[in-house]
């Protein structure tokens, strides 16, 4: 495990606003962010960024935890892993050990990465092989791809065998249940294994790291079914998460502040051939709103490219609601009837695609001419049924700027008053909200005596209130969870180390429950002014009840009890806690004056 000054260093140089904002869109809130809470469905933001105490919190599940807690919750990694990307975003280098927990945690996911990799070494040395892939090496030369194309995106064949990967596999080390949750093999209800790709020309699909971690399948057979085949999720691959080209995409994105958004992975491989190398592609799923996070980062212009048939338009104007959701207006840019990709730049050029990808129209343009199409808006119902559509899909962006600027361009094309759609979009969103509320199960969220919490919270940089707590005894506090961060906090000060959020996150990385707790506490409100005072009395009200329930026990052991010696103890013992009871009770109602 890193030692805590790397940590804190690593912690202290990267911003929490900017590593989340990277992943989904944060709104200014006050001194805070608020966004829709990526850990849980919801449409009115409950998800809470405070950059002052560089922590998060969600006040709908509960989620919680710093920068590092987020990486480890979001993007599904390690602790190693997220100390590791945000080492490198600040760009301090790591020492060359792990613990023994570390490394078993990598080795856990590490086979995965064996599993596909030992795939597609076995799918192209196929396709390489003169007879076996003869089939699909046609194939590729049909839809114009180079020998180095094939090379460069490692593409192979998977023939058209039941076990052919499994008896390369074999002698190899893993097992079938690893290589069937890879998403290499199938087992049927008789418990055997087969293989999932056969008979088909494989396109290896690679994380930002270039491990290849997934596959997708195009089928050989023109009656086959289905045509392309995906593989399922594992631990190193979640669909909605990775785009394909990305990793060989991403330098030129950057470069020209722009990505094309195309619709497989042939079209991705022959833009790329053809000198457009900005370009990927989602793994045969509609994009998300993390595929929209993602490209985010790496340019300000999106551009949705599809065919320009009623197919490719619904396509577009899927994916355009879902980035708009996220806060991005992508563009949309649509071929000439009967054009693909690859069919326009052999006839035209690259410079022919990059110019009607340069002419893209802005989302919600676009959606506003399709539904000028489809409706009649020179009739007051036509017009109103396209309003109330544009209306449907502005009222789920949670950015009040742009909800704000999007209201205000469709009040214009409408023809009709601004503050009547400002309003009708308040009113969707507290309908929405109502209703999800009504059909949300309950959340499992922590929920303890308020009075018991906010004294936890006070304990947190403040080694005389620990002190004070210690003296009272944790076991005063009903709730385990509180009792178990009371003991941490009350050790770090005695360990003479600052009794913070941050060094209670690192005692216990693994637990999203008390990531949640730990940040919920550091959140709570706190008057320094008063706080003398109010841990005083808040000790107080937690100590009656304890010395009730012992004078209760004691009273209880009187009843029976039958000589004389051990009843005067126990007399004894309950004046004196209840003399004690007096004294705190005085103290409480002293400060009520």
């Amino acid at each position: 495990m890193p030692d805590d000054d790397l940590k804190e260093r690593i912690r202290a140089a990267v911003d929490i606003v900017t590593v989340i904002g990277e992943r989904i869109p944060l709104k200014k809130a006050g001194r805070n962010f608020v966004a829709r809470c990526p850990f849980h469905q919801e449409k009115t933001p409950s998800f809470n960024v405070n950059p002052e105490r560089q922590i998060y919190h969600c006040f709908g599940c509960g989620a919680g935890g710093d920068v590092f807690s987020f990486l480890m919750e979001h993007d599904k990694v390690s602790f190693p892993e997220a100390l590791r990307t945000l080492a490198a975003k600040a760009g301090i280098a790591l020492p060359d050990r792990q613990s023994a927990r570390a490394r078993t945690n990598e080795q856990a996911r590490d086979i995965y990465y064996r599993a596909n990799a030992l795939a597609r070494e076995y799918f192209i040395a196929a396709l390489n092989d003169p007879a076996r892939g003869e089939a699909a090496r046609r194939y590729l030369e049909r839809r114009g791809l180079t020998k180095e194309t094939i090379a460069t995106f490692g593409l192979g064949f998977a023939p058209d065998a039941w076990d052919g990967f499994m008896a390369y596999a074999r002698p190899k080390g893993l097992s079938y249940e690893v290589l069937a949750n890879a998403g290499l093999l199938v087992q049927n209800e008789q418990g055997r294994f087969y293989d999932r790709f056969r008979g088909r020309v494989m396109f290896p699909v690679v994380n930002d790291s270039g491990r290849t971690v997934a596959f997708g399948a195009r089928t050989l057979d023109p009656a086959g079914e289905p045509k392309y085949l995906n593989s399922s999720e594992s631990p190193v691959y979640q669909k909605g998460r990775i785009l394909y080209g990305l990793y060989h995409a991403r330098d030129a994105i950057r470069q020209e502040n722009s990505v094309l958004i195309v619709e497989g992975y042939m079209d991705v491989l022959q833009l790329m051939q053809a000198g457009v190398r900005n370009v990927v592609a989602t793994c045969g799923t509609a994009l998300t709103r993390e595929h929209g996070a993602i490209l985010r980062r790496y340019a300000d212009r999106i551009i949705l490219l599809f065919d320009g048939d009623e197919a490719g338009i619904r396509a577009a104007l899927r994916a355009g609601d879902v980035l708009l959701e996220a806060g991005i207006e992508g563009h949309v840019a649509l071929l000439p009837g009967g054009e693909d990709p690859d069919t326009l730049v052999a006839a035209e050029g690259p410079e022919a695609l990059r110019s009607i990808a340069e002419r893209g129209m802005p989302y919600l343009q676009f959606r506003w001419e399709t539904l000028a199409r489809q409706n009649n808006l020179a009739t007051i119902s036509g017009r109103n049924r396209a309003i109330s559509d544009m209306l449907d899909v502005i009222a789920r962006v949670d950015d009040e700027m742009l909800r704000g600027m999007m209201a205000s361009q469709v009040a214009q094309w409408g023809v009709t008053d601004e503050t009547l759609v400002q309003r009708a979009i308040a009113r969707r969103r507290r309908q929405t909200a109502r209703r999800e509320q009504e059909a949300a199960p309950p959340q499992k969220r922590w929920a303890q005596p308020h009075r018991e919490k906010q004294l936890v919270a006070w304990m947190m940089d403040r080694p005389g209130v620990c002190q004070q707590v210690a003296e009272m005894g944790v076991e005063r506090f009903s709730d385990p969870l509180l009792q178990e961060i009371a003991t941490s906090l009350i050790r770090l000060k005695d360990l003479g180390e600052l009794p913070s959020a941050a060094a209670l996150l690192d005692e216990n990385r693994e637990d999203s429950r008390w990531a949640g707790a730990v940040a919920e506490l550091a959140q709570m409100h706190c008057d320094e002014r008063e706080i003398g005072r109010a841990v005083t009395q808040l000790v107080a009200s937690l100590q009656l009840p304890y010395l009730k329930r012992q004078i209760d026990t004691l009273r209880a052991r009187l009843r029976v009890e039958k000589g004389i010696r051990e009843t005067i103890e126990i007399t004894t013992e309950i004046q004196r806690l209840g003399r004690e009871m007096e004294i705190l009770n005085d103290l409480l109602h002293s400060g009520e004056n």
